[in-house]
């Protein structure tokens, strides 16, 4: 019928606000170890952020083989500052970390020793605990 008569019905479609968005933060760092205690130290920062970004399991018996619920992983209180202590951008409120991503290596094939890897990339996603609002905004967020 559309293409004999060549009429197509107005869409009228309107967009209703149904929620906010929950705010994303990504960060990268580039880290370069110039000793073996800079190597080891930057092992131990990727571990930090991977088994802080994953909850804990609470189990129903002490063997720890039968599952009861997850408790919630930490947050993170991120505050960005410029040299002069100001914050160059916006408050963020407080987050959990969603995703951990890391680089091995990206410009060199070369071992610390032959155990740890000399250079990593990392990637680290944030999401905030809760939906702004205008007051909030206004607060600096």
């Amino acid at each position: 019928l559309a293409s004999a008569t060549r009429f197509a019905p107005a869409p009228n479609e309107r967009v209703l606000f149904k929620r906010m968005n929950i705010r994303k933060f990504s960060f990268q760092f580039k880290m370069v170890a110039f000793s073996e205690a800079e190597a080891k130290e930057i092992k131990n920062i990727i571990t930090f952020f991977r088994t802080e970004m994953y909850p804990e399991q609470v189990n129903l018996t002490t063997g720890g083989d039968l599952p009861l619920a997850l408790k919630f992983p930490n947050v993170f209180d991120i505050r960005i500052k410029n040299r002069k202590g100001n914050n160059p951008a916006y408050k963020i409120q407080r987050c959990y970390l969603e995703s951990v991503a890391t680089t091995f290596n990206p410009t060199s094939p070369t071992m610390y020793r032959g155990e740890y890897f000399m250079e990593v990339d990392i990637g680290l996603s944030f999401s905030e605990i809760g939906a702004l609002n205008k007051q909030r905004v206004r607060d600096g967020y």
